[in-house]
């Protein structure tokens, strides 16, 4: 054993021994080593060699107090901080994980590109893949498998004050990677869920062991997570997008008919992509297009440039098994200017009554312009209704007429309360009721659940 290694172990052991003050302490290692780097660089070549002579020992010693995956340490003690150690209550804080952490050759390059310091390195499928904090701020730094750090470049930058404490979950290129504290042994994954007939969306959740707080396992695009107390969708993504884009509708510009038409194709491949079929298994249709009447547009959109239009398209996909999932767009075209709202996407909905169920549009009240007005579309019904469960306090609408599929519904109330406490009401010619609908899209969607 070299007097070297002698000596580094000897640091290590009474490292391990001593009780940090700091909150923060790899935060403190970094910014010390990140200063070290920057005065590197200032230096003149002459100076250069020397102060990195001194500095050899630097960037190795805090590598072994972070305890990365892959670095020798003495027996006794462990690969990673402790559970309770406090640097896991904050991402900011992690030290490095991942199968390239030993590499600390790609590591410090990495770093010192980025003046950050990394916290997870690993080649995940076709990329290489690094987490990387900056100050406040965590980057998702992605190039591809086996690059060098010239080749790899950031992909995504947040706040850490947007990001969970306590995780982090990444997908690309069919795999998902879950980060965490070591004090999690295990997570729940499911894939695409099961859409019944009725419009109700269901999962079936696997768990997946983690070691030292990092799990890896299969995504699909529908995939959702759940670490601790914390359920959603992967946040971030990494590699290239490998889903199918719909050709060019038509050179610029494209008629009415022929963006509805692009519109209807590029929601076919998104539900066939998202179920995992191919797009000749879906079937996708408008059963409304039509335009948005200005004051509803203005208040909805939040105001309107001269020479706007609004329009609404209402789409409908149905897979194989029959069940129904609906997207509404409210698209606003001006000149020089496009945008596309979408009060519904993706969102599964009872088949039975799929062409019966009206697509309901708040225009928020505004002070002093009066009450809430419904916006509604209902092709097919000859009348509706906003009904309340306890009309002395809510008071409920009388029946409007639809004309051209679509009626206005006013409320003295606010939005939330309709969102929360009514109903509308279908009416066929007569007056009876053929369905009673939320006012609502009634389900969050294919991404949760």
């Amino acid at each position: 054993m070299s007097l070297e290694t002698e000596l580094r172990d000897a640091l290590v052991e009474r490292a391990a021994t001593v009780e940090s003050t700091v909150a923060d302490p790899y935060a403190r290692v970094h910014a010390a080593v990140a200063s070290n780097r920057r005065r590197r660089r200032a230096v003149a070549a002459a100076s250069f060699v020397a102060v990195v002579a001194l500095a050899v020992g630097v960037p190795t010693l805090t590598s072994r107090l972070g305890d990365g995956p892959g670095v020798t340490v003495p027996a006794a003690r462990p690969s990673l901080p402790e559970a309770g150690s406090p640097v896991w209550r904050s991402i900011g804080s992690w030290p490095l994980r991942g199968g390239l952490a030993d590499d600390r050759a790609l590591v410090d390059a990495i770093e010192t590109k980025l003046e950050g310091r990394a916290i997870f390195v690993e080649d995940v499928g076709a990329t290489r893949l690094a987490l990387v904090v900056l100050s406040d701020q965590l980057a998702v730094v992605a190039g591809p498998r086996g690059s060098d750090v010239e080749s790899m470049s950031t992909t995504t930058t947040i706040p850490l004050s947007e990001v969970a404490s306590d995780s982090l979950t990444l997908a690309g290129q069919g795999t998902l990677v879950i980060l965490t504290t070591p004090d999690l042994r295990s997570a729940d994954v499911s894939g695409t869920p099961t859409i019944a007939l009725d419009g109700t969306v269901s999962r079936t959740w696997v768990p997946v062991p983690l070691t030292d707080g990092v799990g890896r396992s299969t995504a699909v695009p529908l995939t959702q997570v759940r670490v601790g107390e914390t359920m959603g969708s992967p946040r971030f993504t990494f590699g290239e997008d490998d889903s199918r884009s719909a050709p060019p509708p038509c050179e610029d510009p494209c008629g009415a008919d022929q963006l509805a038409a692009f519109e209807e194709r590029v929601v076919d491949d998104e539900v066939a992509r998202a179920m995992a079929l191919e797009s000749d298994r879906v079937q996708t249709r408008t059963t409304y297009r039509g335009e948005v009447p200005r004051d509803i547009a203005a208040r909805f959109v939040g105001g309107l440039p001269a020479g706007a239009r609004t329009t609404a398209q209402v789409i409908v996909s149905t897979l194989p098994g029959g069940q129904t999932l609906r997207t509404v767009q409210i698209r606003t075209e001006s000149p020089g200017q496009n945008s596309t709202f979408e009060a519904e996407h993706l969102n599964p909905i009872a088949a039975a009554t799929a062409d019966q169920r009206p697509v309901v549009i708040s225009a928020p009240e505004k002070e002093g312009e009066g009450p809430l007005t419904l916006w509604v579309l209902a092709q097919g019904a000859s009348q509706v209704r906003a009904a309340s469960p306890q009309p002395s306090v809510w008071p409920s609408s009388g029946a409007v007429p639809v004309v051209d599929g679509v009626a206005r519904i006013q409320l003295p109330v606010s939005m939330l309360t309709v969102e929360e406490q009514y109903s509308i009401e279908v009416l066929d010619s007569r007056g009876a009721i053929v369905g009673s609908f939320p006012t609502t899209s009634g389900n969050p969607g294919l991404g949760a659940s």
